[in-house]
């Protein structure tokens, strides 16, 4: 007569810690010579690898960690966790679990849930190998590759004036108030920011939109304070590439035979004689064209005038610049490594700031542009 198989054959909460201390006993048998001493109420030897744990046995028969936690306000089972062995497959198994279930924590964070209830001799090399080996785990620490860091450019270590050599970014957005008194309308607003190049300093523009208008008026507002600069960089922004092409208008036209000439008559019929002062000789005390004095350091203070006198200060500012500066930017704080350029077939983990790095998707590199 065959034995009938229960239709139910879902496990108990009594079966499966059953089933759990017998593997656990499984598993301990590399301590069989330690847990008979024990049992029989002696010491285990020096030569024991558990001699510094203290062990004991529990009323389950499992070897536990004595310790010196006992008068400690910790539940019993952190005080006294289940002693595993290294590189067994129980120990592995719950190592792997205890890694999933808490969503792939790093070494120590994996390293400090474990030993909550069980104290697996060897365990920080076993999670490492454990870490190393998850594929998961992989993409959320890969670095994001990068090059070594090129030598500076030659307008960040050449000498010019301030905002001569200048960049161009924009910081926001911001709150803007239209007016004041009660409850007053806010708009949107951004910081249009020009950076010297070689001198590092800052000069901030309010812009009220990202328009291209709006950013040639701040350009304007920037040079009637600065000066004109020779060049200036920026990423492809749309309102930039759109101000570069009203600029370059501007400038052909400028240039243009027939504008001069119409300007030059309109001028002469009216009795005015172009030889300007313009603000830039008040705002920044040179023009916009003004040529360099020469070198006034081996003269004597006593025997300068006083624009010589600022000039040679100016000069000594510029010489500190060239002795006290520029050597600071010797070193390569990052990317100081030599590294395999991305080639055509390599894979590669495409990063999004809107999603956690284990969604992270992968991606083939079928083209590439140095």
């Amino acid at each position: 007569m065959k034995k009938r198989i229960p239709s139910n054959l879902t496990l108990t909460f009594e079966e499966i810690s059953e089933a759990r201390i017998y593997c656990l006993r499984q598993a301990q048998g590399s301590f069989s010579s330690d847990l008979h001493l024990l049992q029989r109420g002696k010491a285990v030897p020096n030569s024991s690898s558990l001699r510094t744990l203290s062990p004991m046995v529990c009323q389950n028969g499992l070897l536990r960690v004595g310790g010196r936690l006992s008068n400690s306000l910790l539940p019993e089972e952190v005080k006294h966790p289940i002693i595993l062995p290294k590189h067994h497959r129980i120990s592995l198994l719950i190592l792997e679990h205890e890694h999933r279930i808490h969503l792939h924590p790093c070494v120590t964070a994996l390293f400090v849930i474990v030993r909550q209830q069980y104290w697996i001799v060897g365990a920080r090399n076993m999670i490492r190998k454990l870490t190393h080996a998850c594929l998961k785990c992989f993409r959320q620490r890969h670095k994001t590759t990068d090059q070594y860091m090129a030598d500076l450019p030659a307008v960040r270590v050449r000498q010019a004036y301030p905002f001569e050599i200048t960049g161009c970014d924009y910081a926001g957005p911001l709150l803007l108030k239209v007016h004041k008194g009660r409850n007053p309308r806010k708009e949107k607003g951004y910081i249009c920011l020009f950076v010297c190049l070689v001198t590092s300093a800052i000069h901030l523009e309010l812009a009220t939109d990202l328009s291209t208008e709006t950013f040639l008026a701040a350009l304007r507002r920037f040079i009637s304070r600065r000066g004109k600069y020779t060049h200036i960089f920026s990423d492809n922004g749309r309102n930039f590439v759109g101000a570069k092409k009203v600029l370059d208008e501007m400038y052909k036209l400028i240039l243009s035979q027939q504008h001069n000439t119409q300007v030059t008559q309109a001028l002469a019929s009216e009795d005015i004689e172009v030889s300007y002062l313009s603000p830039a000789h008040l705002l920044i005390g040179r023009p916009y064209t003004s040529v360099p004095e020469g070198d006034l350091g081996h003269i004597a203070v006593n025997r300068l005038d006083y624009w010589q006198n600022v000039q040679a200060m100016l000069q000594g500012f510029w010489k500190r610049w060239h002795q006290e500066y520029i050597t600071t930017l010797q070193q390569r704080p990052k990317w100081n490594t030599e590294r395999k350029n991305i080639a055509t077939g390599d894979m590669a983990i495409i990063k999004d700031s809107n999603t956690p790095p284990a969604s992270w998707t992968l991606a083939r590199i079928i083209e590439v542009y140095p």
